[in-house]
């Protein structure tokens, strides 16, 4: 009886653990469609409208988001860091 119930003890902690691989696998790969999405609308053509191939996986509440992020950067908008840096755009829009 103790045999029996370690293999199945066994068997569910590696039931468990591949779901958790699966979860991984799936975050790593939202997070590289999320990245090569918002290349795609950093890099586009001023003026090109619509949602990009690249990021026809992404959320629309999603794509929102990164829309404005792409934009903050081309606007040049952002510190080094990549993060939204309210002086540089108080300069540009004073200009």
């Amino acid at each position: 009886m103790r045999a029996a119930l370690w293999r199945h003890l066994q068997w569910r902690g590696l039931a468990l653990g591949g779901t958790g691989l699966c979860w991984i696998a799936y975050g790593i790969g939202l997070i590289v469609t999320v990245k090569s999405c918002r290349k795609v609308l950093v890099e586009r053509p001023e003026g090109e409208t619509g949602k990009p191939a690249a990021c026809k996986d992404v959320k629309e509440g999603d794509y929102g988001t990164i829309v404005m992020s792409a934009t903050v950067e081309r606007l040049g908008w952002s510190d080094e860091n990549g993060r939204f840096d309210e002086q540089k755009m108080r300069e540009s829009v004073g200009k």
